[in-house]
């Protein structure tokens, strides 16, 4: 048995030339498809990654856009609350200020009608002063005076009297 150890020269020629055209011809039928096809699923990737971070982006606009909507709605539906409790208020205030104004009606109504029953019971009390003046007198004199003569003596009466006698 021999050892050999330089190599086969034709063996090993053999095998770079095999070797080399294995190489040109896996590179030419079956290198170029398979870059083809890995540059095709990177763009593909690459695509779909593109595609899903402006999906993202316009989610998250969705969802601001959304929120700012749900906080302006929350805004108006305070607003229409304060403004309903204004407005109740108002209406309060309003109501008790009408109801204020009645009552002050009310007194000063019932205020002039007690000044005119005053003076109507005034007048009435002087034309029964008078009446029973006229009569004292004719009981007195025992004659008749006229209507004008008894009206005019009770008037001087009253007067001498003094009117801040009546009004008490």
């Amino acid at each position: 048995m021999t050892i050999n150890l330089l190599p086969d020269l034709h063996n090993f020629a053999l095998q770079i030339v095999s070797t080399i055209i294995l190489f040109l011809v896996i590179k030419k039928y079956l290198w170029a498809p398979m870059t083809e096809f890995l540059a095709k699923r990177q763009a593909a990737i690459a695509k779909e990654i593109s595609e899903a971070e402006k999906m993202n982006v316009a989610a998250n606009e969705l969802k601001s856009e959304y929120e700012s909507h749900i906080s302006e709605s929350k805004d108006e539906g305070r607003q229409i609350i304060d403004q309903a409790r204004k407005r109740g208020e108002e209406m309060s205030d309003r109501l008790v200020n009408e109801a204020k104004q009645e009552a002050r009606d009310l007194i000063q109504r019932a205020q002039k009608e007690i000044v005119l029953e005053k003076a109507q019971s005034r007048d009435e009390i002087k034309q029964a002063i008078v009446d029973v003046a006229v009569l004292a007198a004719a009981k007195v004199v025992e004659r008749d005076l006229s209507d004008a003569d008894h009206a005019a003596m009770i008037e001087q009466f009253i007067d001498e009297v003094g009117e801040s006698t009546w009004q008490n």
